[in-house]
C-alpha cells in the first residue's frame, strides 16, 4: 500500500499488465506492449521458410497498423520491441534465438562453475547481472536497449575474468 503512487512501481505494475495480447486497435493503446507483441509475432509469420530460420534481418520494422506515439513522435513502423526476444525471433529468426539461449545457458554454467573456485561474490554479480537482462529483455528490450550498454560492458568484463580463473584453475591441475 506504502508503494501505490512509486513511479518506478507504478511502472512496471503497468509493464506486466501491458504485455496481455491485444490483437485490436482499439485495445492496442491499452495493452500497448502486447499489441506490440502480436504485430511482431504477425511479422514473423509472414517471413518465408530461410525467414523464419534465419530471420528478416536486423533492419526489419514491424508493422504496427496504426501511428503511435512514442518519445514525442508518431510511428507506424517501429525497429525495435519492448519485448527483446521477439525482436530477435523477427530480426534474427529460430537461429538467433538459440545463439541467445546459448549464450545465457553457458553463462549461467560458467559462473556456476567459477562459483567452485572460491570467487562467490564475482559468480552472484554476474548471475545477477545475467538475470538483471534476461529480465529487462522481456518488459525493456533489455539487451537492444542503449541503457543497458554499462551492464553489457560490465557482464562481458566479467564472463573473460571468469574464463581466465577457469583456465588457471586448469592449467595448475
Amino acid at each position: 500500500e506504502n508503494l501505490k503512487g512509486n513511479f518506478v512501481v507504478d511502472k512496471l505494475s503497468d509493464s506486466f499488465t501491458e504485455i496481455s495480447t491485444a490483437d485490436d486497435l482499439e485495445n492496442g493503446y491499452a495493452n500497448y506492449r502486447g499489441y506490440e507483441s502480436q504485430s511482431a509475432y504477425e511479422t514473423y509469420e509472414k517471413g518465408n521458410f530461410p525467414e523464419l530460420i534465419l530471420g528478416q534481418g536486423l533492419g526489419q520494422l514491424i508493422d504496427l497498423k496504426m501511428y503511435v506515439e512514442l518519445a514525442g513522435t508518431d510511428w507506424r513502423y517501429i525497429p525495435v520491441l519492448h519485448n527483446g526476444y521477439l525482436s530477435i525471433l523477427v530480426k534474427t529468426g529460430i537461429v538467433g534465438c538459440f545463439f541467445f539461449l546459448v549464450f545465457f545457458i553457458k553463462t549461467y554454467f560458467l559462473s556456476r562453475s567459477t562459483f567452485k573456485l572460491n570467487h562467490q561474490f564475482l559468480s552472484m554479480f554476474a548471475l545477477a547481472v545475467l538475470g538483471s537482462i534476461y529480465f529487462a529483455t522481456t518488459i525493456v528490450s533489455g539487451y537492444f536497449n542503449m541503457e543497458f550498454e554499462l551492464l553489457l560492458m560490465i557482464l562481458g568484463a566479467l564472463i573473460q575474468y571468469m574464463l581466465f580463473e577457469k583456465n588457471l584453475f586448469v592449467s595448475q591441475i
